[in-house]
């Protein structure tokens, strides 16, 4: 399916999905934050932007993406939360304060973002595919049009998959198609922190560190490096590991983030 066929038809001709209202949705972030801080937290209504970038994201069945409000807070690695129960490891923090990574990967924005909440798959040679997924188009067209290499050691990879993918090849071609058929700027859409996985994990999405595969982070360690975190076999979201950029791994998947202070308006 082209990228022009994939905004004409439905993936989910059944499926569709109503995008909450501002207000609404500011109610249920505060809601879910209380128990994460055991307190109330000031929750901004978000942008039209963010709203209207989600409603484009359901009309084609991107359904995955749920709005959410992160906090503007540093976290240390002897914070105290109620809802913080799964904490990275010791290795995170060393690699911080050592300057690995840097001091803001363990800190959220104080902003609204679109984060998809897709199940990670369990390895399966390789095989493995997330239900559902509202990428597996574009990744078909991406591998096939040799913009995303099939690699000869990869080549049982299927094409609509999420895995075998370097951080590169994510940021340059996967990010920026993804960003084109929601008609945003290629900037906003990115691969999500540790720390945001970590958090969220803990707050409403559990499952982000149950399946035995991995996905890579947004964070940059040294000067070549990745990390890519959550499996369930050594910790979930406790464990990170450190991979090239440029590395690609048959059980190493990865999800997206929007941004919202770097939507651009569109007209209409």
């Amino acid at each position: 399916m082209s990228l022009e066929n994939w905004r004409q038809n439905k993936l989910f001709p059944d499926e569709r999905r109503i995008v909450p209202s501002a207000d609404q949705l500011a109610v249920r972030e505060n809601t879910a934050w209380i128990d994460f801080f055991g307190e109330p937290i000031v929750v901004p209504t978000p942008s039209f932007e963010l709203l209207d970038t989600l409603a484009r994201a359901y009309e084609f069945n991107f359904t995955t993406l749920e709005p959410i409000y992160l906090p503007r807070v540093q976290f240390t690695q002897d914070a105290t939360f109620p809802g913080w129960k799964v904490r990275p490891n010791d290795v995170f923090w060393r690699k911080i304060s050592e300057g690995e990574i840097a001091q803001d990967a363990a800190s959220l924005p104080g902003d609204w973002i679109l984060f998809d909440t897709i199940f990670r798959p369990d390895y399966n040679r390789g095989r493995q595919l997330h239900e559902d997924d509202a990428l597996n188009p574009l990744l078909v067209q991406l591998r096939q049009s040799g913009t995303i290499d099939i690699m000869p050691n990869y080549a049982f990879v299927p094409l609509p998959s999420r895995f075998a993918l370097s951080v590169s090849e994510i940021r340059n071609s996967v990010n920026r198609a993804t960003a084109d058929f929601l008609g945003v700027d290629a900037s906003t859409v990115r691969l999500p922190q540790e720390i945001v996985l970590n958090v969220l994990d803990n707050r409403s999405y559990p499952h982000l560190g149950q399946a035995d595969t991995w996905e890579w982070t947004d964070d940059v360690v040294g000067k070549d490096g990745s990390l890519f975190v959550a499996s369930s076999e050594v910790g979930g979201l406790t464990h990170i590991s450190v991979g090239g950029s440029d590395c690609r791994h048959s059980h190493v998947a990865f999800r997206q983030i929007i941004k919202p202070q770097l939507l651009i308006s569109r007209t209409h």
